[in-house]
């Protein structure tokens, strides 16, 4: 007869047992930790602690954490009516901006030789010398360095 040949079964047997056995322990365990608490009374007691008696003085009120009161409701609804004014000024110079940055965009595409003159004279060419180098007249030439005087100065 072979002893390691248990069928489940046996096994099944043997864990029931095994948790029968655990079950009356625990149960042994409990019935002699409710013993123990009958044995004191009850109820357990600690050592009584000095009392020692203070007078009691009434805490002193302070100031309001906040100082000042919250803001109205009409003096936030006010300040964001001005923020809404000034948003839209803000846009409306925006896109006046960008009108201008697009409309100088399309002049410097249009006349390169211009911005070549103006150039020139933006670094300090005379008229003579501006028309020789863009293949300008005179008179041209000295309506672009008068341009680049006045773009100079402000």
């Amino acid at each position: 007869m072979n002893y390691l040949d248990i069928g489940w079964r046996d096994g099944v047997l043997l864990a029931v047992t095994l948790l029968g056995v655990y079950f009356v322990l625990s149960l042994l365990k409990f019935m002699q930790l409710r013993y123990r608490h009958e044995s004191f009374g009850g109820v357990i007691r600690l050592p009584d602690a000095p009392f020692v008696e203070e007078e009691v003085r009434p805490i002193p009120m302070r100031e309001p954490l906040m100082a000042t009161p919250p803001p109205r409701f009409a003096d936030r609804l006010a300040e964001k009516i001005e923020s809404a004014d000034e948003i839209v000024k803000l846009r409306d110079e925006v896109g006046r901006l960008r009108r201008e940055v697009a409309d100088l965009r399309v002049a410097r595409r249009v006349s390169s030789q211009y911005s070549e003159a103006m150039a020139l004279a933006q670094r300090g060419y005379d008229a003579r010398g501006i028309a020789a180098e863009c293949g300008i007249s005179v008179g041209e030439a000295e309506l672009v360095a008068a341009l680049g005087r006045t773009c100079e100065s402000e």
